[in-house]
């Protein structure tokens, strides 16, 4: 547990105008957390029976990637010699995310195309 001094130092520090700590505040040592684009994933791909896609996938599909509690678009890119990805299929692809986000090794997501969910899952390895 922190004590509220330090708390209250942190705030000060790393905050431009005083607010209370709440549930959803992140507080981190400097540069203890890497923000990344890219990166390698092992996907499942949910069949029409489980509430997933139709049809199958192509490299530069865009969906929305739910990551903790946040989201940010995506586009996926196959591996050579892949043409396409079908639902039920395991799938080992590059993600390439809109705009930075605080990435670790063996994370979870979700990847989503409107209300439907139609794939979840981990990432296998960061590339800086």
């Amino acid at each position: 547990m922190v004590s509220s001094e330090r708390l209250n130092k942190v705030r000060l520090v790393f905050a431009k105008s005083y607010q209370p700590v709440t549930q959803s505040i992140l507080l981190l040592y400097c540069r203890s957390i890497k923000y990344f684009v890219f990166r390698p994933a092992q996907v499942y791909i949910l069949k029409k029976e489980e509430g997933g896609r139709h049809k199958p996938f192509v490299s530069n599909y865009q969906p929305q990637m739910y990551i903790r509690t946040g989201d940010v678009a995506a586009t996926i890119t196959l591996p050579e010699g892949k043409e396409f990805i079908m639902p039920g299929e395991d799938a080992t692809f590059t993600i390439s995310l809109m705009f930075d986000i605080a990435l670790e090794q063996g994370l979870r997501f979700t990847l989503r195309e409107g209300s439907r969910t139609v794939g979840t899952g981990v990432v296998t390895k960061i590339i800086e």
